[in-house]
């Protein structure tokens, strides 16, 4: 018998149809991908498709690892299903050894195989080179686990890993794994999602709006939309993929006004971020481009800003206030407003122009629609991954016990580069305030203390 030599063709032929975060993630090329996502989107089912291909390779070895034998099962079970499909049941039968409580393997003729191992034995990780490693319910694994025994099993043959769990907080290594993936300075390594429970198509749209009225806020940001929560809460609670990711703006956004905001950093990112609206309309705002980098001087970053700025209607600029930086970008050609920074008050600008109107709790059914009757008043082009895993990440400070109960709660200064760029734009343009009314040509602008009001 023969398979297609192609994973589309493959999947055809093994009746597999992915969603579109599942086919991204198919069609990646990287060494190591990391997919993020809500409990019950597919993950183990995406994840045990890449095994099946290298499988049908002469001499190829793989590792399914959990954290215990039975959490590494499901993708095994999976992998299992397929190949009953390819060979068999009596042939694929034959080819498996061990239970579902201890190590299973899966071997064929032509002397590939399918391992599950446990983390829980990290002894038992030791010796073997691998082709492919899925790294299952990987937030649950010791990050010294993949650091000592899991990623160097990938070197002789410079094997591939998958990575795909629901997260469990911030700041652990599948965190940091993520983050490596949406770095365009490491190519070995792409990040996919955070994806929502909703995106499988077989998830009832009743049952997650149900969960997400009933289950705690925390819970359901980590195990349904698939977040990196901190525990003190996430400042933007209102951001979600389905709703305010789209994956490319208008085609006519081009001939729009467009707004650069700016955030300065060496050793932290450097920011811009390139908005474009709709001429003569408040909303909504469409963040089409992001250039997001550390170590980059800033006339270096005016050249790259310039590059990307040709043919678009530039209308403004806010940066930072830093005095020289702005200094740098003027002379490039690049001249700057002063942004307002008043941390709340803008903070709830972007909130509002997060927010949705009464379909705010629609099915995905109604968010399709095109009206702007129904859509947020802020929307992220699917490029800008930096921006879109800020907001799925900034989180408020944990509240110091000496402060009083009312004591305004602060963000921590942590994932924050782009949103703070973001929070520049709509704080300084975001309504026609006093404090963001363009003057009249040939006048100065009279200065100005005042919070700009809530939209």
């Amino acid at each position: 018998m023969s398979w297609p030599v192609n994973k589309s063709k493959l999947f055809a032929e093994l009746g597999y149809e992915p969603s579109a975060g599942q086919a991204a993630f198919h069609a990646s090329e990287a060494r190591f991908r990391v997919l993020i996502a809500g409990a019950r989107f597919g993950k183990s089912l995406a994840a045990a498709k890449e095994v099946v291909p290298v499988l049908l390779q002469p001499g190829t070895r793989t590792w399914i690892c959990g954290p215990t034998y039975e959490l590494a099962q499901k993708e095994f079970d999976y992998v299992v299903a397929d190949v009953v499909k390819l060979l068999g049941r009596e042939a694929t039968s034959a080819a498996v050894s061990g239970t579902s409580a201890h190590r299973q393997a899966l071997t064929l003729p032509w002397e590939a195989s399918v391992t599950t191992k446990s983390a829980q034995r990290p002894e038992s990780l030791l010796g073997e080179e691998l082709d492919l490693l899925v790294v299952s319910e990987a937030s649950r694994i010791p990050g010294d686990v993949w650091e000592r025994f899991l990623y160097p099993r990938l070197g002789t043959r410079l094997g591939r890993a998958v990575i795909p769990t629901t997260p469990a907080g911030m700041g652990d290594w599948v965190h940091e794994a993520y983050q490596r993936g949406l770095d365009a300075r490491q190519p070995d390594w792409e990040s996919f999602g955070p994806f929502a429970t909703a995106e499988n198509p077989a998830f009832s749209d009743a049952e997650f709006e149900l969960a997400r009225r009933t289950v705690p806020e925390e819970v359901f940001n980590e195990q349904y939309l698939g977040r990196f929560v901190h525990r003190s809460g996430l400042v933007y609670p209102e951001f979600e993929r389905r709703r305010h990711v789209i994956s490319e703006p208008p085609k006519e956004w081009r001939n729009w006004p467009v707004y650069r905001a700016i955030d300065f950093g060496y050793r932290n990112p450097f920011v811009c971020l390139w908005v474009a609206k709709p001429p003569g309309a408040s909303t909504p705002w469409y963040v089409v481009d992001e250039l997001y980098t550390t170590e980059l001087l800033v006339e270096d970053a005016a050249r790259e800003i310039t590059r990307r700025s040709k043919g678009l209607r530039i209308v403004a600029t806010v940066a930072d206030h830093d005095a020289e930086d702005r200094a740098t970008l003027k002379r490039h050609g690049i001249p700057t407003r002063a942004a307002v920074k008043a941390v709340q008050p803008g903070i709830e600008r972007v909130k509002s122009a997060l927010r949705s109107n009464a379909a705010d709790r629609a099915p995905q059914a109604v968010l399709q629609e095109t009206s702007n009757a129904v859509r947020p008043g802020l929307r992220v082009n699917a490029t800008c991954k930096n921006l879109i895993a800020e907001f799925e990440t900034y989180a408020w400070q944990p509240q110091d016990p000496g402060e009083p109960r009312n004591a305004p709660q602060q963000p921590r200064p942590y994932m924050d580069h782009a949103l703070d760029a973001l929070r520049y734009l709509l704080a300084t343009y975001g309504n026609p305030t006093p404090q963001t009314r363009l003057p009249p040509k040939g006048r100065r602008a009279k200065p100005t203390t005042r919070t700009p009001l809530r939209e």
